[in-house]
């Protein structure tokens, strides 16, 4: 990714007199504001920057990867989809993904959203999942 340069300073040196109290209050403002668009652009953000969260559940699915229990998370109004990072298989880890897992959920409106099935896993296990809530 490319990086910008770094914003020109506001300094009360390169105004007269008196403009130097006005262009001082200015300064403080706008001098840390742009330092701190001039860092996340240039890559210092990082997971405390984002409206994220991680979640960890176990879930044991059918043969039809529906959960065989109801299986339900809590989070934020609003979730606009579930990121899966990491994978368990409770009972066999020889049995891996068959696919990038995709969760389906429904929403209660609430902040609680209840999982419908999981592509991606073999049937008829029992799985620890770490995903991540995207609003």
């Amino acid at each position: 990714m490319a990086r910008i340069d770094n914003v020109k300073r506001i300094t009360v040196e390169d105004v007269s007199d008196d403009a130097k109290e006005a262009v001082g209050a200015v300064a403080n403002y706008y001098n840390y504001f742009a330092e701190q668009v001039t860092n996340v652009l240039n890559g210092e953000i990082d997971f405390d920057n984002l409206d994220r969260s991680l979640l960890t559940i176990e879930i044991t699915l059918d043969a039809n990867n529906l959960p065989i229990t109801v299986t339900r998370f809590g989070g934020d109004v609003g979730l606009k989809g579930i990121n899966v990072i990491r994978v368990d298989n409770l009972v066999n880890s020889a049995i891996f993904p068959t696919g990038s897992p995709f969760i389906t959920f429904t929403s209660s409106g609430d902040g609680f959203y209840q999982i419908q099935h999981v592509a991606g896993l073999a049937p008829l296990g029992n799985y620890r999942l770490v995903f991540e809530l995207i609003y």
